[in-house]
């Protein structure tokens, strides 16, 4: 952070699930990879009552369980995947009285063969908000 006029922030993280079967042996379909990153970058550009901000973020996750059938799937393994993006803009007035608006996207595709199939939701979203301190 550098005050007032930027902040940021970066993470990432990457799990792991190996789950078993009930006689000790892998279980592939169980057992996961997920792995996650993002940020947000906050600024005011020479003004401070004004701030804008801009974010994105990723999620992955996979089974190990490989498909053999036969088709577009073979050789492939099901997967996750999610995006989420947003700007903002937010304006201060008399240092008590705050409006914000945020505009946002997400998306998650699915492959998966055993279920669903493939599939891609999309969301788009706003909102405003005012808040008053006193």
């Amino acid at each position: 952070m550098i005050n007032p006029w930027v902040e940021f922030c970066g993470s990432y993280a990457r799990g792991f699930v190996d789950k078993l079967t009930k006689d000790g042996l892998p279980d592939m379909e169980g057992s996961t990879t997920a792995s996650t990153y993002g940020g947000f970058l906050n600024a005011s550009p020479g003004y401070e009552p004004l701030v804008l901000g801009f974010g994105a973020f990723q999620n992955t996750s996979q089974d190990y369980r490989v498909d053999n059938s036969v088709g577009a799937h073979h050789g492939k393994v099901d997967t996750n995947d999610q995006f989420q993006i947003f700007g903002a803009v937010q304006y201060t007035l008399w240092e008590r009285l705050y409006f914000k608006f945020v505009l946002s996207h997400a998306s998650n595709h699915v492959e998966t063969y055993k279920t669903a199939g493939i599939y891609t939701n999309n969301s788009l979203g706003g909102r405003f908000r005012v808040m008053l301190l006193f």
